[in-house]
């Protein structure tokens, strides 16, 4: 059963970009808890984990699509079994769950679940492409609200603040990197729009939180850079364009979450 989550592993979620993705992302909450090693593993640990649950439903819930789009795919061509992946699913929702407690998140971690239990049962196969980028990446909101169990009410505004700044970092970079699709939408307003926004939510962070020269600085470089991709990526819409701005577009917020961590731990000290 290991073996065909293993298989899952090696070809949809690679634990070279899924691991430095997780560590990235933790930055974020991490950088407003107490840290400690084994709080920043297990932090780490639990966005790894559920973004890796996300990566499993969502594939599982489009077979049927895939056969069409992606045939080659292991889940679409029958190397691996559904049904084994689904028995893995399960054990893993078990862990991370279990982990929610260790992080007095289990109300959290739970809600969580049971928000994208409904979203792939109901909301997806609707296929509204516009709802679908704002449902699909709550998950990045949820993931520094990890640290509100550790602050005081003085640091809830940042905490809410990065969750915003994260969950429309996401929602952008879906809706720009949906500008090479083939389906002829306005997409690419709409990515303009989001990034305006998720920029405007890290400057308000940024001037709330006391050290955070490095991040705003980071922060304004990396939307330059992000706006000067989405226009060459809205005036030539296609595959090599699409790619450059995939990378970047994450990196757009997980470089400044790194930044302050910098800012706000290690430079503290």
């Amino acid at each position: 059963m290991l073996c065909t989550l293993l298989l899952f592993v090696q070809e949809r979620y690679t634990l070279k970009a899924a691991i430095p993705l997780a560590l990235l992302l933790s930055l974020g909450p991490l950088s407003v808890m107490s840290v400690n090693a084994l709080v920043a593993i297990v932090v780490t640990g639990w966005v790894f984990l559920v973004l890796l649950i996300l990566r499993i439903v969502d594939d599982i819930t489009s077979i049927e699509e895939d056969k069409q789009r992606k045939p080659k795919r292991k889940l679409v061509n029958g190397s691996i079994s559904p049904k084994l992946l689904q028995l893995n699913l399960l054990w893993l929702v078990l862990f991370v769950v279990f982990i929610g407690v260790f992080l007095d998140v289990f109300w959290l971690t739970v809600g969580l679940l049971i928000f994208y239990f409904f979203y792939f049962l109901i909301i997806k196969p609707l296929k509204y492409i516009l709802l679908d980028a704002y449902l699909i990446n709550v998950v990045f909101f949820f993931i520094p609200v990890l640290a509100v169990s550790d602050v005081n009410d003085s640091a809830i505004y940042s905490i809410i603040s990065m969750a915003f700044f994260y969950w429309s970092s996401a929602i952008a970079h879906d809706f720009a990197h949906s500008v090479e699709s083939k389906i002829k939408t306005k997409l690419h307003w709409h990515a303009v729009f989001v990034y305006l926004i998720s920029f405007c939510i890290g400057i308000s962070l940024a001037f709330k939180i006391e050290s955070s020269v490095i991040f705003l600085g980071i922060l304004t470089g990396g939307f330059t850079y992000i706006c000067l991709l989405l226009i060459r990526l809205i005036k030539w819409p296609n595959e090599k364009s699409a790619k450059a701005f995939y990378i970047a577009g994450y990196l757009y917020f997980l470089i400044p979450a790194a930044a302050l961590f910098i800012e706000n731990k290690l430079m503290s000290y």
